[in-house]
Protein backbone atom coordinates (compact mmCIF):
# COMPACT_ATOMS: atom_id res chain seq x y z
CA UNK A 1 0.00 0.00 0.00
CA UNK A 2 1.32 3.37 -1.01
CA UNK A 3 1.87 5.95 1.70
CA UNK A 4 0.01 9.21 1.20
CA UNK A 5 2.97 11.11 2.65
CA UNK A 6 5.15 9.81 -0.21
CA UNK A 7 3.14 11.88 -2.68
CA UNK A 8 4.56 15.33 -3.38
CA UNK A 9 2.47 18.43 -2.73
CA UNK A 10 2.30 20.20 -6.09
CA UNK A 11 0.46 23.06 -7.74
CA UNK A 12 -1.94 22.96 -10.64
CA UNK A 13 0.63 24.73 -12.81
CA UNK A 14 3.25 22.06 -12.08
CA UNK A 15 0.83 19.29 -13.02
CA UNK A 16 -0.16 21.07 -16.23
CA UNK A 17 3.49 21.75 -17.12
CA UNK A 18 4.35 18.07 -16.66
CA UNK A 19 1.44 17.13 -18.88
CA UNK A 20 0.37 14.61 -16.28
CA UNK A 21 -3.28 15.55 -15.68
CA UNK A 22 -4.07 14.37 -19.19
CA UNK A 23 -3.26 10.82 -20.04
CA UNK A 24 -1.36 8.93 -17.34
CA UNK A 25 -1.67 11.23 -14.34
CA UNK A 26 1.07 11.30 -11.77
CA UNK A 27 -0.01 10.82 -8.21
CA UNK A 28 0.24 13.96 -6.11
CA UNK A 29 -1.36 15.97 -3.33
CA UNK A 30 -3.08 19.30 -3.91
CA UNK A 31 -4.09 21.96 -1.40
CA UNK A 32 -7.74 23.05 -1.52
CA UNK A 33 -7.05 26.09 -3.71
CA UNK A 34 -4.91 24.13 -6.16
CA UNK A 35 -7.47 21.31 -6.19
CA UNK A 36 -10.22 23.74 -7.22
CA UNK A 37 -8.00 25.06 -10.04
CA UNK A 38 -7.26 21.52 -11.23
CA UNK A 39 -10.94 20.54 -11.22
CA UNK A 40 -11.70 23.64 -13.31
CA UNK A 41 -8.96 22.71 -15.81
CA UNK A 42 -10.20 19.13 -16.16
CA UNK A 43 -13.96 19.66 -16.13
CA UNK A 44 -14.44 23.28 -17.16
CA UNK A 45 -16.76 23.84 -14.19
CA UNK A 46 -16.03 26.04 -11.19
CA UNK A 47 -16.64 25.00 -7.63
CA UNK A 48 -16.54 27.07 -4.44
CA UNK A 49 -14.76 25.92 -1.28
CA UNK A 50 -18.06 25.88 0.56
CA UNK A 51 -19.65 23.59 -2.03
CA UNK A 52 -16.54 21.39 -1.94
CA UNK A 53 -16.95 21.04 1.82
CA UNK A 54 -20.64 20.23 1.37
CA UNK A 55 -19.92 17.51 -1.19
CA UNK A 56 -17.41 15.82 1.13
CA UNK A 57 -19.50 16.26 4.28
CA UNK A 58 -20.56 13.16 6.24
CA UNK A 59 -24.19 13.80 5.30
CA UNK A 60 -23.62 13.62 1.55
CA UNK A 61 -20.25 11.86 1.14
CA UNK A 62 -20.17 12.52 -2.62
CA UNK A 63 -16.40 13.03 -2.41
CA UNK A 64 -13.94 11.27 -0.13
CA UNK A 65 -12.71 13.29 2.81
CA UNK A 66 -9.51 15.25 2.23
CA UNK A 67 -6.26 14.10 3.80
CA UNK A 68 -5.11 16.15 6.82
CA UNK A 69 -1.45 16.23 7.73
CA UNK A 70 1.17 18.95 8.26
CA UNK A 71 -1.16 20.83 10.57
CA UNK A 72 -4.79 21.37 9.73
CA UNK A 73 -4.32 21.86 6.01
CA UNK A 74 -6.59 19.77 3.81
CA UNK A 75 -4.93 17.99 0.89
CA UNK A 76 -6.70 16.28 -1.99
CA UNK A 77 -5.41 13.26 -3.88
CA UNK A 78 -4.68 13.61 -7.55
CA UNK A 79 -6.09 11.88 -9.64
CA UNK A 80 -8.51 10.13 -7.25
CA UNK A 81 -10.27 13.22 -5.89
CA UNK A 82 -9.91 15.35 -9.03
CA UNK A 83 -11.48 12.86 -11.46
CA UNK A 84 -14.34 12.06 -9.09
CA UNK A 85 -15.03 15.77 -8.51
CA UNK A 86 -14.90 16.50 -12.25
CA UNK A 87 -17.35 13.65 -12.81
CA UNK A 88 -19.64 14.95 -10.06
CA UNK A 89 -19.66 18.46 -11.54
CA UNK A 90 -20.30 17.09 -15.02
CA UNK A 91 -23.29 15.09 -13.79
CA UNK A 92 -24.69 18.15 -12.03
CA UNK A 93 -24.02 20.69 -14.80
CA UNK A 94 -24.53 18.67 -17.99
CA UNK A 95 -27.30 16.32 -16.92
CA UNK A 96 -28.93 18.37 -14.11
CA UNK A 97 -29.17 15.29 -11.91
CA UNK A 98 -30.24 15.67 -8.27
CA UNK A 99 -27.62 14.90 -5.63
CA UNK A 100 -29.14 11.58 -4.57
CA UNK A 101 -29.00 10.31 -8.15
CA UNK A 102 -25.49 11.71 -8.61
CA UNK A 103 -24.43 9.69 -5.56
CA UNK A 104 -25.95 6.52 -7.05
CA UNK A 105 -24.14 7.07 -10.35
CA UNK A 106 -20.81 7.85 -8.66
CA UNK A 107 -21.09 4.71 -6.53
CA UNK A 108 -21.91 2.53 -9.56
CA UNK A 109 -19.31 3.94 -11.97
CA UNK A 110 -15.96 2.22 -12.32
CA UNK A 111 -12.80 3.98 -13.50
CA UNK A 112 -13.16 2.81 -17.10
CA UNK A 113 -16.61 4.41 -17.39
CA UNK A 114 -15.49 7.89 -16.26
CA UNK A 115 -14.32 8.84 -19.77
CA UNK A 116 -17.66 7.70 -21.21
CA UNK A 117 -19.61 9.92 -18.86
CA UNK A 118 -17.32 12.94 -19.25
CA UNK A 119 -17.49 12.62 -23.04
CA UNK A 120 -21.28 12.85 -23.02
CA UNK A 121 -21.68 9.52 -24.83
CA UNK A 122 -24.23 8.27 -22.32
CA UNK A 123 -27.64 9.86 -21.96
CA UNK A 124 -29.27 10.70 -18.63
CA UNK A 125 -31.43 7.59 -18.95
CA UNK A 126 -28.29 5.48 -19.53
CA UNK A 127 -26.73 6.94 -16.39
CA UNK A 128 -29.81 6.21 -14.32
CA UNK A 129 -29.86 2.66 -15.66
CA UNK A 130 -26.14 2.29 -14.93
CA UNK A 131 -26.72 3.44 -11.36
CA UNK A 132 -29.70 1.18 -10.76
CA UNK A 133 -28.70 -1.97 -12.69
CA UNK A 134 -24.91 -1.74 -12.78
CA UNK A 135 -22.69 -2.09 -15.86
CA UNK A 136 -24.20 -5.02 -17.69
CA UNK A 137 -24.38 -6.16 -21.30
CA UNK A 138 -26.76 -3.32 -22.23
CA UNK A 139 -23.92 -0.82 -21.76
CA UNK A 140 -21.74 -2.59 -24.32
CA UNK A 141 -24.63 -2.79 -26.79
CA UNK A 142 -25.48 0.90 -26.31
CA UNK A 143 -21.86 1.93 -26.87
CA UNK A 144 -21.47 -0.21 -30.00
CA UNK A 145 -24.63 1.35 -31.44
CA UNK A 146 -23.42 4.87 -30.65
CA UNK A 147 -19.99 4.14 -32.12
CA UNK A 148 -21.59 2.96 -35.35
CA UNK A 149 -23.68 6.14 -35.51
CA UNK A 150 -20.63 8.34 -34.83
CA UNK A 151 -18.68 6.60 -37.61
CA UNK A 152 -21.58 7.21 -39.97
CA UNK A 153 -21.70 10.87 -38.91
CA UNK A 154 -17.95 11.16 -39.49
CA UNK A 155 -18.35 9.68 -42.97
CA UNK A 156 -21.10 12.19 -43.74
CA UNK A 157 -18.89 15.04 -42.51
CA UNK A 158 -16.07 13.87 -44.76
CA UNK A 159 -13.72 12.50 -42.14
CA UNK A 160 -11.90 9.26 -42.72
CA UNK A 161 -12.59 6.20 -40.62
CA UNK A 162 -9.11 6.55 -39.11
CA UNK A 163 -9.84 10.11 -37.96
CA UNK A 164 -13.24 9.15 -36.58
CA UNK A 165 -12.04 6.01 -34.82
CA UNK A 166 -8.89 7.49 -33.33
CA UNK A 167 -8.96 6.63 -29.62
CA UNK A 168 -8.68 9.78 -27.50
CA UNK A 169 -8.86 9.97 -23.74
CA UNK A 170 -11.72 12.22 -22.67
CA UNK A 171 -9.55 13.87 -20.05
CA UNK A 172 -7.04 14.83 -22.75
CA UNK A 173 -9.83 16.06 -25.03
CA UNK A 174 -11.24 18.20 -22.23
CA UNK A 175 -7.76 19.50 -21.52
CA UNK A 176 -7.29 20.49 -25.17
CA UNK A 177 -10.66 22.24 -25.12
CA UNK A 178 -9.64 23.99 -21.89
CA UNK A 179 -6.38 25.13 -23.45
CA UNK A 180 -8.24 26.46 -26.49
CA UNK A 181 -10.72 28.34 -24.29
CA UNK A 182 -7.97 29.76 -22.08
CA UNK A 183 -8.91 27.91 -18.87
CA UNK A 184 -5.51 26.30 -18.39
CA UNK A 185 -3.44 28.46 -16.04
CA UNK A 186 -0.56 30.44 -17.48
CA UNK A 187 2.70 28.57 -17.01
CA UNK A 188 6.07 30.03 -16.14
CA UNK A 189 7.62 28.57 -19.27
CA UNK A 190 5.81 31.09 -21.49
CA UNK A 191 3.12 28.73 -22.75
Amino acid sequence: MESIKSRPVVTCEELCAAGSPYGAPRKALLTAGEFLKMVRVISGHSLSRRTLQLYSSPGLRLLPLPIHFRGNTAHYLHPEHTVRCALLLHLREAYFLPLNLVKEVLDAVSDEHCDLILSGVLSAQDLIRLARDGAKAWLKEALVGRAARSLEAARVLGKTIEQAGEPVSMVSALAERGRAEGRVPALAGGR
